[in-house]
């Protein structure tokens, strides 16, 4: 009888398997739903796609363009290898082959850069402990799309009358919905109606706003229905009290249905760039990481909270990096690797094995 054989068996046995935090999928997308993240563009029905599945805090799956020109999946695929691909029993030679080549031509590239002589100018990391005065100077520097969108118009019409508009009701429409969905929703709606005298059109032809409802639902619009009852009658007012112009008072815009204080805050904000500061749920999230608010702070001590720290001319700007930097790095399941805020994030650390 061979004792330490079995000793040795036996305690193998007993050694707990080791815990899978990441696993990497290739597949034909089964639908036009998912948004890559690299490029933050639409991945079309059919198309080749490579994904990164993650297990902490949920499970999770981040979507990227396979072969694309911009090489959306360049830096997925440079940490992988072909045995982390959980589903190749599933795929057809053809994209196997296509996967295979693009790892190796990834694996090419990664030696290239390792062995180069040179070292090439990166984007400096922001290091030590960070006030949310620091803070916001640095996401609002990463990230400066604060009214820089034109809704169709053109850039001389930015800030105008119409513009105004078309900001008011993409914020009424973008509420618990991804913004990529908004905009391939208003980038249609604006094209058909072009001021609110046009939309007010729509009023009354159940069968037209029915299928505008459709379109929303097909964008992923969450709750297009209300939605949409919710900009008619709020552009109707808009015409009846104020000449077709959005008005720039809190209690005036909060009298509206379908508009709270979010959607009033970020209005006054993007509209007339008023210190105004819209919580959501990238900002809770963000804002509870970095240890500046706590668990349970209501909207307005968080709201009265960011005003008293960040001058006011910073307020709106630091109200939309949020969003950017949310769906870009700092989501539900955060992507600390490429964060550039990394090394002074007090809870980086608990999600950097990914």
């Amino acid at each position: 009888m061979n004792t330490t054989a079995d000793t040795t068996t036996t305690t193998e046995s007993q050694q707990p398997k080791k815990k899978v935090t990441k696993a990497y999928l290739c597949e034909r997308a089964k639908s036009s739903r998912s948004v890559c993240k690299k490029c933050r563009q639409i991945i079309s029905k059919d198309e080749l796609r490579v994904g990164l599945l993650t297990f902490y805090p949920h499970r999770n799956i981040r979507w990227f363009h396979a072969t694309s020109q911009q090489g959306c999946a360049n830096q997925l695929l440079s940490k992988a290898i072909l045995d982390e691909f959980w589903n190749m029993k599933t795929l057809s030679p053809d994209d196997k082959e296509t996967l295979v080549s693009l790892l190796e031509e990834q694996k090419h590239q990664l030696a290239i850069r390792n062995t180069a002589m040179t070292v090439t100018h990166t984007f400096p990391s922001v290091t030590g402990e960070l006030s949310m005065h620091m803070f916001a100077s640095s996401i609002t520097e990463r990230y400066n799309r604060f009214r820089s969108f034109r809704f169709g118009l053109p850039e001389e019409q930015r800030f105008g009358k119409n513009w105004r508009w078309r900001c008011f009701l993409a914020t009424m429409l973008v509420c618990n919905t991804h913004e990529t969905a908004m905009l391939a929703f208003t980038d249609k709606l604006f094209l058909v109606y072009k001021t609110p005298e046009d939309l007010e059109k729509l009023r009354g032809d159940r069968t037209t706003t029915k299928a505008w409802m459709d379109y929303g639902d097909k964008q992923d619009l969450r709750h297009s229905g209300k939605k949409m009852s919710f900009i008619l009658r709020a552009n109707k007012l808009l015409l009846d009290k104020y000449d077709g112009d959005v008005p720039k008072q809190r209690e005036d815009l909060e009298a509206m249905n379908g508009v709270g204080r979010h959607v009033a805050s970020i209005t006054m904000a993007w509209c007339y760039q008023r210190p105004e500061f819209g919580i959501d749920v990238h900002v809770k999230r963000i804002l509870t990481r970095w240890g500046y608010i706590t668990e349970g702070m209501s909207d307005i001590q968080i709201e009265n909270k960011v005003k008293t720290l960040i001058p006011e001319d910073k307020i709106g700007h630091f109200s939309r990096a949020f969003v950017d930097h949310g769906q870009q790095v700092c989501g539900y399941t955060p992507n600390c690797s490429e964060c550039y805020l990394k090394h002074s994030c007090p809870t980086a650390a608990k999600y950097m094995d990914w």
